[in-house]
């Protein structure tokens, strides 16, 4: 990739800057000198907001409703720039950005005008901080993407098994102790039913009986009871009527005779049978009724356990595929470490170590010496860098003018303080106030 080289900055009404035209081109250093508050970082951001970073919403300069910033260069002698623009919409006056605008090999791009813009930039040339300024979280995710160490659809299979894993084992947890021990086996309920109602048939045929032979024992005596009252009631008139004597003897005579029969004799009821002890067999179906819900019982458990051993399998695949994922991404990590250009980078399943110390631990001159490994990975694109300074450049300005003819670039630089009376040729300076370069 060829250098590209910047010619021109142009900013209309951003920020606090109401109109300026900067030209860039053949000067490897150009500071913009002003006191705080000036405007002077604004032009710094506007070359990022060209390139499509960040904006914040009150971009547009105070009072307008237009706001531009549009960085030009040349590639091979031909011209292009990256340009954005904003607006307030008419109603509400809400801030809109309008497309970014690419224009390279005197073509405009088309499609994701970011990505290719993004393809040309250096990050850690823009800002000095850049991968210092990282928090833990942000700078694993930079450094995966940088390495390609993500693999989304391995990562996605990661997730889903482990929250399968986490399900399956809550379902185990639920089956708790499962009773699979052999009940006895049941009797023919058929057969102690019909033996108990045969008893009770007996039984009831007993009762029957004897309850005919005692109402016939009863009307008998009724019967006699009622002879011996008239027998009595005879003797009482043959006492008063003396003349039916002989008539009255004759009964007498008659009833005595009868009552002296043997088959007119008194007769004895029988006594009632004894009830069949039936507490044997009714207790016996009571077991069966017992024993047939322990039976019920056991093949449900015998499906529950079925049904748990299947889930234990289910859970000894995903265990199991779990482990060669993780296997794999930790070999695909490792292949990744060892190409990443960088020594001592290693690429773990929580992240990266750089020279045996862990992402979140490292020093701050481990941070600065992996900044310059990863900046030196990227291609030439803009040879452009922006330092955002507080201090005076001093001496330093001859170092920058060194470092920036050294490596084709151009640098762009603030300082807080008014203008010096000489600065070396070739160094572009500029005073910013209340928002007008000059």
């Amino acid at each position: 990739m060829s250098t590209i080289r910047v010619t021109k900055l142009t900013v209309r009404n951003l920020g606090p800057i109401a109109d300026a035209e900067i030209d860039l081109a053949g000067k490897p250093l150009v500071i913009f000198y002003g006191e705080v508050r000036q405007g002077k970082t604004t032009l710094l951001n506007a070359v990022r907001w060209a390139m499509g970073g960040a904006f914040p919403d009150d971009i547009i300069r105070h009072g307008c409703d237009e706001a531009l910033a549009r960085l030009d260069f040349t590639e091979n002698g031909v011209a292009g720039w990256a340009s954005r623009s904003w607006y307030k919409s008419a109603k509400g006056g809400t801030l809109k950005a309008r497309e970014q605008e690419f224009v390279r090999g005197g073509a405009k791009i088309k499609g994701r005008v970011a990505d290719a813009v993004k393809a040309l930039l250096n990050p850690f040339q823009l800002k000095q901080s850049y991968f210092a300024d990282m928090g833990d979280t942000e700078r694993r995710k930079f450094m995966a993407e940088l390495f390609g160490a993500e693999d989304p659809a391995l990562d996605s299979e990661l997730t889903a098994l482990e929250s399968k894993a986490k399900e399956l084992r809550a379902v185990l947890t639920g089956f708790g102790e499962i009773d699979l021990s052999e009940p006895d086996p049941v009797p023919n309920v058929a057969s102690v039913t019909a033996e108990l109602q045969a008893a009770r048939n007996v039984y009831a045929d007993s009762v029957t009986l004897v309850q005919k032979l005692n109402q016939a024992a009863l009307d008998h005596n009724a019967q006699r009871q009622r002879g011996k009252t008239m027998l009595d009631q005879w003797v009482v008139e043959a006492s008063k009527l003396e003349q039916q004597l002989v008539d009255v003897k004759g009964k007498i005579e008659h009833g005595d005779a009868w009552l002296s029969d043997p088959e007119n004799a008194e007769r004895h009821t029988e006594p009632m049978p004894t009830p069949p002890d039936t507490s044997a067999l009714e207790s016996k179906l009571s077991e069966v009724a017992a024993l047939r819900v322990r039976h019920e019982q056991h093949a449900a458990n015998k499906k529950r356990a079925e049904h748990r051993d299947a889930k234990r399998e289910e859970l000894s695949a995903v265990e199991t595929r779990q482990k060669e994922l993780k296997a794999a991404k930790v070999s695909k990590l490792a292949e990744v470490g060892s190409k990443s250009g960088v020594p001592g980078l290693e690429f773990k399943d929580v992240g990266f170590e750089y020279e045996g110390t862990d992402a979140g631990m490292l020093s701050t001159s481990q941070v600065m010496r992996l900044s310059d490994a990863l900046s030196a990975l990227y291609p030439e694109g803009f040879g452009l860098s922006l330092i955002d300074r507080g201090e005076s450049l001093g001496k330093s300005i001859f170092g920058l003018i060194e470092r920036a003819t050294a490596e084709e670039k151009t640098i762009l630089a603030t300082v807080v303080g008014e203008k010096p009376a000489k600065t070396p040729d070739g160094v572009g300076v500029f005073v910013v106030e209340n928002g007008k370069v000059s």
